[in-house]
């Protein structure tokens, strides 16, 4: 941490230095100041910049440079002491900018840019506990950083609309929406790394559970339609298909694979046509396809289980399309169909939907070797079948 405590500096620098003048001679002090100060009439481009190193007042000073010295250091580490500078130079611009842009008054003050750290802490930091003063008890309180920022927001958002015109609420404004734009692009480029406790992660993170809570839901409700299916003489036949699936997963759940295996098969033959019935848990069948993938074919029945595979990995991509391990099981599938089963078409169109989805590079390197062998071939369609 370097230039949060030069920047304090500075200030107090060029304040005491000031003052030390206006003591003296108050007519000099202004007419030294009065060339650097923000001024929508008379404006120079260094204004917006030299502006935030002045302040009217001790409690002006010494309010920014608390925020300044609060919200600077954790910036600073985690994007670099000289792109915390030019940062906080940018919300300087920022921030007088749109003063200028909208304001007659001319303006001084570091807020404009110690806003854009509050607009950046907010979304590098939401969760990180601040302590402050609570002037109704007097005693000092901590309170998330997200209430204290969007609060301080709200209220220059409704000084703003009072009309007020002694404080520069749209240089605040201007500054926190800088801030806070920037560190949303850096991180959803990935330009800066992301971190667990950022709103970035936090709002996927968020997302994810929605779907999660989505696909529970889904199941759900695939689970009812099953109990709701009936046969052709009108019987419900979800009670037979509710044993079959608990035969399976008893037998899986006992480690006696290949009968589960075996189950399973009885259990497609019979209900392969009822929607949902051949869907397990994801753990069920993970396992069933490791069997059948592994597993030798028999010499009578060539090509089973490699069927038996690719028909259970289907099952995989169709019920749990959010999971983490589906793009993996897109890949073997995609394998599978080309090398095994020689349905040379479709495999095409699973890989290619798998590669954009894979995250490690041994496996997109895999699925592209895999397309390339699939081009110099002739193609043929085909369906996968049962076990």
């Amino acid at each position: 941490m370097l230039m949060t405590p030069l920047l304090i500096g500075l200030n107090i620098v060029v304040f005491v230095v000031l003052e030390a003048i206006h003591a003296k001679n108050p007519d000099q002090a202004e007419a030294i100041r009065q060339p650097f100060l923000l001024d929508p009439h008379a404006f120079r481009w260094f204004q917006p910049l030299t502006s935030a190193f002045l302040h009217a007042g001790f409690w002006h000073i010494a309010s920014n440079m608390l925020f300044l010295f609060v919200f600077g250091p954790n910036i600073e580490d985690r994007i670099g002491r000289w792109w915390f500078l030019l940062f906080y130079i940018g919300g300087a611009y920022a921030a007088g900018g749109l003063h200028i842009a909208f304001e007659d008054a001319r303006a001084l003050g570091a807020s404009g840019a110690v806003s854009a750290c509050t607009g950046a802490y907010l979304v590098l930091f939401p969760r990180t506990q601040i302590r402050t003063l609570f002037l109704l008890y007097l005693r000092p309180i901590d309170i998330s950083a997200w209430w204290f920022i969007v609060g301080a927001f709200v209220w220059d958002l409704i000084g703003k609309g009072s009309g007020r015109g002694d404080i520069a609420y749209l240089a605040h404004i201007g500054g926190s929406v800088y801030g806070a734009g920037v560190m949303l692009a850096l991180l959803g480029l990935k330009v800066l790394p992301r971190e667990v406790y950022d709103l970035f992660s936090i709002a996927r993170q968020a997302n994810r559970r929605r779907q999660l809570k989505e696909a529970t839901a889904e199941g759900q409700k695939r689970a009812k339609d099953w109990w709701a299916t009936t046969n052709k003489q009108g019987v419900v036949s979800g009670e037979a298909i509710a044993l079959a699936r608990a035969e399976v997963g008893r037998l899986i759940t006992a480690g006696d694979i290949p009968a589960a295996a075996a189950a399973y098969r009885r259990l497609v033959s019979d209900h392969g046509t009822t929607p949902g019935a051949t869907v397990l848990s994801h753990r069920y069948l993970e396992q069933l396809a490791a069997y059948y993938f592994e597993a030798p074919d028999l010499p009578d029945h060539p090509g089973e289980h490699k069927r038996g595979a690719a028909y259970v990995m289907d099952r995989i991509i169709e019920a749990y399309p959010r999971e983490s391990s589906t793009p993996r099981f897109r890949l073997l599938l995609g394998i599978v169909l080309s090398r095994d089963l020689q349905e040379k078409a479709r495999a095409q169109r699973v890989l290619e939907e798998a590669l954009p989805q894979l995250r490690e590079e041994d496996e997109k390197a895999l699925a592209r070797a895999e397309l390339r062998a699939l081009a110099a071939t002739a193609q043929s369609p085909g369906a996968v079948a049962a076990p």
